[in-house]
């Protein structure tokens, strides 16, 4: 059985690693690490809802820090209730995921990882699918899907980190409305999904990914890249309203400044991002656009951001003319008769 003991770049929701187009490894932030490498080919299933069933466990860890994992028929049968709700296109991408793992412990709600065969570590790698994990808080019936969004939301303006969805009340909150836990997971479930076309496409110029197109290097970017990016973390500068970085989820500075929520919001929304997490790098950029484009076709409301009396809908936001570029890049990406899965 395949663990998945990632070191990859932490966050929230996501962690994902970043590849340069001119080498093979580009220099990675603190907490980065290659993606997971195996000499196993990937036998792909035929039927992807049946896979589901057989690729969940649930994984306990021990205090010497060994994971221990059980297939989990609770885990996947939830899975199995979003499975039903997505469209054609995201059903078939659980026949590229190797192994679905809910751990008791893991910094972030979700981790996505690319997996590459190679009979040599790396050299002539060919992405050959995809891991997936979850934290096991997500199949508790206590969990509280806003309350985790909040948490995340409110590390921008914290110098010291909260327990686990510990909010403080007079920081800027995240309310779902009339949208439950179901419809949270299948927003993480479709980020996540985001980076494995990601992935497999080289939408964010990723270059040792086994993929036929052309791969500019950074200095010009991609199609996608080039809407807000200069390079993967920095925003074009015309585009950049705030003169430091703002919202900072993981790996930040010591110390750094804590700015005024109300202020930072406000700027925010001028600016052509569907979420704050958003601006974090270019591959979150993506990953995020491809949920909400989605979701925002599919629910009137998604999840809105509450901070000093102001809302600010961020289906709405996903609909506006502001993330119209972004929108219909998506929309032109998913309709591509050459669609590749890892």
């Amino acid at each position: 059985m395949l663990l998945p003991m990632f070191r990859t770049f932490l966050s929230l929701f996501f962690a994902v690693a970043l590849i340069s187009c001119d080498q093979p490894v580009q220099k990675r932030p603190t907490g980065m690490a290659p993606p997971e490498q195996t000499t196993q080919r990937f036998q792909r299933p035929s039927d992807c809802r049946e896979h589901i069933v057989d690729i969940t466990y649930r994984c306990q860890t021990s205090s010497e820090n060994s994971m221990t994992c059980n297939l989990d028929k609770k885990a996947a049968d939830y899975l199995l209730l979003i499975y039903d709700e997505l469209d054609e296109i995201n059903q078939k991408m659980f026949c590229s995921i190797r192994e679905i793992n809910f751990r008791d412990q893991m910094d972030s709600i979700a981790l996505a990882a690319p997996v590459f065969y190679s009979q040599n570590y790396y050299e002539d790698a060919i992405l050959d699918g995809v891991q997936l994990s979850f934290h096991s808080s997500l199949l508790s019936n206590s969990f509280d899907h806003n309350k985790a969004m909040s948490w995340k939301e409110q590390k921008n303006f914290l110098h010291d980190e909260k327990e686990r969805y510990q909010v403080v009340d007079d920081l800027p909150m995240i309310d779902w409305r009339d949208l439950g836990s179901r419809e949270f997971i299948e927003y993480v479930l479709l980020h996540e999904f985001g980076h494995f076309f990601d992935f497999a496409n080289g939408v964010n110029c990723q270059g040792f990914y086994d993929f036929d197109s052309d791969c500019d290097s950074w200095d010009s970017g991609t199609i996608w890249s080039r809407l807000s990016w200069s390079t993967p973390t920095r925003i074009i500068d015309s585009l950049n309203l705030f003169d430091s970085k703002v919202f900072c989820f993981y790996n930040c500075e010591p110390g750094r400044e804590i700015f005024n929520p109300q202020d930072s919001y406000e700027i925010f929304e001028q600016m052509p991002f569907v979420t704050t997490y958003s601006m974090d790098n270019s591959l979150e950029d993506f990953a995020e656009v491809y949920a909400l484009t989605i979701l925002s076709t599919k629910y009137d409301e998604l999840f809105f951001y509450e901070f000093s009396g102001q809302q600010i809908d961020v289906a709405e936001r996903m609909r506006s003319q502001l993330l119209a570029e972004k929108r219909e890049f998506v929309t032109a990406f998913l309709s591509r008769s050459s669609l590749r899965y890892p």
